[in-house]
């Protein structure tokens, strides 16, 4: 594996695509959410526009749903389109102000992914 595709700055994630393992097309990293007093990725927002016909929400996701293609340099997102359609959004134009622990934990719920503050959470 080049190293070039395992070690990214930070700045330069929000370029990158999501795709599912067809390939398909399924939106675009727009940031990446640092919960400052875990020390980790809260969650990443990611913007379906054109895949669902929705152009004004974003969506925060969980961290742990992404996986990196070393070989594609994108991230893989799989999961049904109906799980994506339902999800909690946020409004683009109101974006960061309506960011609160609830919403972020619908979130995780909505995708069935424990909390990372959650001791039960192996990944916390």
């Amino acid at each position: 594996m080049k190293q070039a595709t395992r070690f990214i700055s930070s700045n330069r994630l929000k370029q990158y695509d999501v795709i599912n393992k067809k390939g398909q097309d399924m939106g675009q990293v727009q940031t990446f959410v640092i919960d400052m007093v875990a020390g980790r990725i809260a969650f990443v927002v990611v913007s379906f526009e054109g895949f669902l016909g929705i152009s004004d929400k974003w969506f925060a996701m969980p961290w742990e749903i992404l996986s990196w293609s070393t070989d594609n340099r994108k991230f893989i997102l799989d999961l049904p389109k109906d799980v994506l359609e339902k999800a909690p959004g946020m409004d683009k134009n109101k974006w960061p102000d309506n960011i609160d622990f609830e919403m972020v934990a619908k979130s995780y719920s909505h995708f069935g992914v424990a909390p990372y503050w959650d001791s039960t959470n192996p990944k916390g």
